[in-house]
């Protein structure tokens, strides 16, 4: 049984985005595209392990059973991934739209 919700755990990516007050989310996603001080990049599941710093930018979330698309904001910030796992802590964050937007 461990095995089975192992290996149901491992197919997925989980983003978590972490602020000084709170953990702002904590979900499983199909992908994550953000900008790091080397570029844009976008991780899925299985992904090599990266540290990398973020940019002052919008991240985009695209969701597990939906496909749906949600914009997260985030004032720079540490990018930790390894291969299901996407841990993003940063100063603040919060929703916006497409054009960037508050929510």
């Amino acid at each position: 049984m461990k095995d089975l919700i192992k290996l149901k755990t491992m197919d997925r990516l989980s983003l978590r985005i972490i602020t000084p007050t709170k953990l702002f989310i904590d979900q499983e996603v199909e992908c994550v595209n953000m900008t790091t001080i080397d570029g844009d990049i976008t991780v899925y599941k299985n992904h090599t392990p990266l540290i990398s710093s973020l940019t002052l930018s919008k991240i985009l979330v695209r969701n597990l059973n939906n496909k749906e698309e949600m914009y997260i904001h985030v004032h720079r910030g540490l990018l930790n991934v390894t291969g299901h796992q996407v841990k993003i802590i940063t100063s603040n964050a919060y929703f916006v739209d497409k054009d960037g937007n508050k929510i």
